[in-house]
């Protein structure tokens, strides 16, 4: 996976989801309907973004060892 594609994906999990979430407790706060449904796509998606960002950084700090140390 590219540097940007990671930076991106990083972006998206970090920043991106987390203010889709505030802006849905926002909207709860308002009673428009449904945002439960919303809620639990986000956070699911949040939680799936993170953890790839997490296997990729691991990936790619163990490519880097690898290429050092050998």
């Amino acid at each position: 996976m590219s540097n940007k594609a990671y930076d991106t994906l990083k972006m998206i999990a970090l920043i991106w989801t987390p203010i889709s979430v505030f802006i849905v407790a926002v909207l709860s706060a308002l009673a428009v309907p449904h945002l439960d449904v919303a809620t639990a796509i986000l956070a699911a998606l949040d939680t799936l973004l993170g953890s790839l960002v997490e296997v990729l950084r691991r990936q790619y700090n163990n490519q880097n060892y690898i290429e050092v140390k050998g």
